[in-house]
């Protein structure tokens, strides 16, 4: 197990060092970015990631910004969806979404890595094919 009080999760981008934190006010923002209601959806967990592959490649690219945006700005308020998006690269995509996916689940779960969520059958982030 993680620390089940680590919320700030350090991600390098562009050669510059960034931290990843998703509060109460940050999943608010991802919500509002993106429509989607993480926190007052009803339905199995299975459901809403067959919902999420089922997305086009660029609404699941689109999520994954969101929430790199959403992530990064309690720490660098400066930060833009525009500035976010400049980061991702198809080449460090993967690398990018593992970060986030840890940050994210580490804000909602009780000190699980994002590792051993996977093997628990859950992965928040997983860009999937269409």
């Amino acid at each position: 197990m993680s620390d089940p009080d680590k919320t700030d999760f350090p991600i390098t981008l562009a050669g510059r060092e960034y931290t990843l934190c998703f509060p109460i006010t940050a999943i608010w923002r991802l919500e509002d970015e993106t429509g989607r209601k993480f926190l007052d959806d009803p339905r199995p967990k299975e459901e809403i990631v067959a919902e999420y592959e089922h997305m086009s490649r660029r609404d699941q690219m689109r999520q994954l910004v969101a929430m790199l945006w959403a992530g990064l700005v309690t720490h660098h308020p400066e930060m833009t969806m525009e500035k976010a998006g400049s980061f991702v690269f198809l080449k460090n995509m993967l690398h990018i979404q593992q970060v986030v996916a840890e940050a994210f689940s580490a804000s909602l779960s009780d000190g699980l890595t994002l590792e051993q969520q996977q093997q628990d059958g859950e992965d928040p982030l997983a860009l999937r094919p269409n």
